[in-house]
């Protein structure tokens, strides 16, 4: 179930860079006072999966995605903020990497 969901929010990233709308994280997942922001990235063989965990990382960083979780009003307030970086392989169709750093624990 979990591939499934995983496989669509691919599918719909893929949509948003056609339409040239990606301009967020690929993905968030908010779970009571926790935030959870996801980039993908797609490789062609499992050979290239450290250094795009590394691009995904530091993408999430640069680019602020997890910015407006770790600056809420102190009533909404998200404890915690992890930055998840997911590898896809196009070869294995399958995850082939993957990391999480804590931003904000």
């Amino acid at each position: 179930m979990l591939a499934c969901f995983i496989w669509a929010s691919v599918f719909l990233m893929w949509i948003c860079v056609l339409k040239n709308l990606a301009v967020t994280a690929d993905m968030v997942l908010l779970e009571e006072k926790q935030a959870f922001v996801f980039e993908f990235k797609v490789v062609n063989s499992a050979a290239g999966k450290d250094k795009a965990v590394t691009a995904a990382i530091k993408q999430i960083k640069e680019k602020g995605y997890a910015k407006k979780y770790m600056e809420q009003e102190q009533d909404q307030k998200i404890e915690a903020v992890y930055a998840i970086a997911l590898v896809f392989g196009k070869k294995e169709k399958n995850v082939v990497g993957w990391k999480a750093k804590a931003l904000l624990s």
